[in-house]
């Protein structure tokens, strides 16, 4: 008489089984701030890199209380709330926000704001996560910064047109350096290669090559070393 087999476990059975037993590891192997909100703004979940941006030491203290209430001190939703965007949108959200960590240093941060829905696709939670952007945001304000004063440098009243005078005076050139070529001339005399000028300015490698070799050949000069001193002493930028 043959034995019967056990009945067995349907794919849906085993991945929901196996969710129960790996969720709270998943979860807390997540090492960018990350929390999990219900839609009356109460905290289901928050890991221990997020409770520390928020002044926390242990994730416990947190769970159960209103979001904005024990984070923020606030009696309603803060104005740039990812949670209330979510739950209005019914859409992923993303924004940039800035903080101070208890440590006193201020930390640039994308915020991203993800609906969890349930079966009749309405909206049960929302998971808010932080990826650190402090590096790029540095980043491209120093762009920004060094464009205003190339700009400012720029727009200064100044004859394009320069006569130089070499060795003892026996011999003079004339200069015509375009905007650009100003531009470009000043970066050398930086140290800048064509690289990070190109990337610098927006504009390829050849195109710098180019305004580089036509700098040279209005200088009369040979190498970058001889550009900068001579755009130095001239005060050609």
């Amino acid at each position: 008489m043959s034995k019967e087999k056990p009945p067995q476990q349907t794919g849906t059975l085993s991945l929901e089984h196996l969710m129960a037993g790996l969720g709270p590891a998943v979860l807390k192997s997540i090492r960018a701030p990350f929390s999990i909100i219900s839609p009356d703004c109460r905290v289901l979940w928050i890991n221990k890199a997020m409770a520390y941006i928020h002044g926390f030491e242990e994730e416990e203290t947190a769970l159960g209380k209103v979001c904005h209430e024990i984070f923020n001190n606030r009696s309603e939703p803060c104005l740039d709330c990812p949670v209330q965007a979510v739950l209005t949108t019914h859409r992923t959200y993303v924004t940039e926000q800035w903080t101070i960590l208890p440590s006193g240093e201020k930390r640039w941060g994308e915020v991203r704001g993800y609906p969890v829905r349930n079966d009749d696709r309405e909206i049960v939670a929302v998971i808010v996560m932080v990826m650190d952007i402090t590096s790029r945001v540095e980043s491209i304000r120093q762009h920004e910064k060094y464009t205003a004063y190339l700009s400012g440098r720029l727009s200064e009243a100044m004859n394009p047109d320069r006569e130089i005078q070499l060795g003892e005076g026996e011999v003079s050139i004339h200069v015509e350096l375009s905007r650009r070529e100003t531009e470009i001339l000043r970066l050398v005399t930086e140290g800048y290669t064509n690289h990070q000028i190109s990337e610098l300015l927006s504009i390829s490698s050849n195109t710098v090559k180019t305004h580089v070799n036509n700098i040279f050949n209005k200088l009369g000069v040979n190498d970058r070393t001889q550009a900068a001193v001579l755009a130095t002493r001239h005060k050609l930028v």
